[in-house]
């Protein structure tokens, strides 16, 4: 399997763009920067590839801007205001990059449940599928001027967002652009650390390596670049991790040039991405043994009676985690009823659904055929 037998199947690509890639420290917003990302861009628009832009860069550029209206540059800005003023220069700038090049540009803000939530899911789906077949390029970022920091709405990082809108519109792959230029055997400034060319499993020996090699930072590094892959390879999509400040990087990871590290998904058939798509979900049911057994071994719909606790606020229609009482997810799936109605009806037969709610209500509150059961990927690594 060569990589470019690999990138040649992609039609549809989600890009994220890492601030550090667009942001420089001495100069701000870099067009210069941006102008190269946009002309790579439109180069694959013009052969037929679709792309849709997740970038980073908001709250950086707006701080920058708003302590420069500050006669004391040492007070603190809040990130909530910088973003406000960020998302206006940032979309300022790839609009009028676009525009020198014949596209146009959408901006798309949003928050965990606008893709997780089923309605609001197939409404974001068919809004940026919409705009790839009018040829705009969709500029997607997390809402940050009206969510919370410690509120379950946060996707929290765009490297994850990549890999939830991704799998929501059908891409074949995610790439991930930042100054990192891969996943490597060990940190890159070891002596004899080599760069990963393939990998097919995410094995825990890699995810404590790159935890450690984040920890402290915050938001950036590797670890939610290896957490994103997961999500996208878990999905059956292809994940590519590259340093983004190479010239026409995008031109040359399609055609097969060996930049970065690309995940790709075993031969298994991915979960369902309609029902994967939510990436870690913080609306859960919880079931007892009875339910787990029921759903895993003899394929069964859940029913109220084996629910012990809800967690999350969630309406009709949303993806949920299926977990067990020790905490293991075992499936995901549409539920038919709220989190509320579900509270109030666990541990309940599934005749008092209809007591309550009439002879047409479902009894299930995840039914089988809206329901994926959670996979394990065991395939090899290849380092070259």
């Amino acid at each position: 399997m060569t990589r470019h037998s690999i990138t040649k199947s992609i039609k549809r690509a989600v890009v994220k763009i890492g601030s550090a890639v667009i942001f420089d420290e001495r100069r701000g917003l870099s067009r210069e920067r941006i102008a190269n990302i946009v002309r790579d861009v439109a180069q694959l628009e013009r052969s037929g590839k679709e792309i849709v832009l997740v970038t980073s860069g908001a709250i950086r550029t707006g701080l920058r801007v708003l302590r420069g209206l500050q006669a004391d540059r040492s007070l603190e800005v809040p990130c909530k205001t910088a973003a406000a003023v960020g998302q206006s220069q940032l979309l300022r700038a790839y609009a009028e990059e676009f525009e020198r090049v014949g596209f146009q540009t959408a901006q798309i803000l949003l928050m965990r449940s606008d893709v997780s939530h089923r309605q609001r899911g197939t409404d974001l789906r068919r809004v940026i599928c919409q705009l790839l077949s009018l040829h705009v390029i969709p500029l997607v970022n997390e809402n940050d001027v009206i969510l919370k920091e410690d509120t379950r709405e946060r996707v929290r990082e765009n490297d994850k967002l990549a890999s939830l809108i991704g799998a929501k519109i059908g891409a074949e792959a995610v790439i991930l652009l930042s100054d990192v230029e891969g996943f490597y055997t060990a940190d890159p400034s070891h002596e004899g650390s080599k760069r990963y060319t393939l990998i097919r499993e995410i094995t825990e020996n890699m995810e404590r390596q790159a935890r450690e090699a984040s920890s402290g930072k915050g938001k950036g590094g590797i670890w939610p670049k290896l957490q994103a892959a997961k999500a996208a390879i878990n999905t059956n999509m292809i994940c590519i991790v590259a340093d983004g400040r190479i010239k026409e990087v995008l031109t040359r990871i399609m055609a097969g040039d060996d930049i970065g590290t690309i995940f790709v998904p075993s031969e298994a058939e991915g979960w369902k991405a309609a029902v994967a798509s939510g990436g870690v979900l913080e609306a859960q049911i919880v079931v007892d043994q009875g339910a787990k057994k029921a759903i895993l071994e003899r394929g069964k719909s859940l029913l109220a009676a084996g629910i012990t606790e809800v967690m999350g606020y969630f309406s009709a229609g949303a993806t949920v985690s299926i977990v067990s009482e020790d905490g293991q997810e075992i499936a995901r799936g549409w539920t038919n009823y709220s989190s509320s109605q579900i509270y109030n009806l666990k541990r309940k037969h599934s005749k008092l659904l209809r007591d309550i709610y009439g002879n047409s209500a479902p009894e299930e509150i995840v039914h089988r055929n809206k329901m994926t059961l959670a996979r394990t990927w065991t395939p090899n690594v290849l380092v070259e």
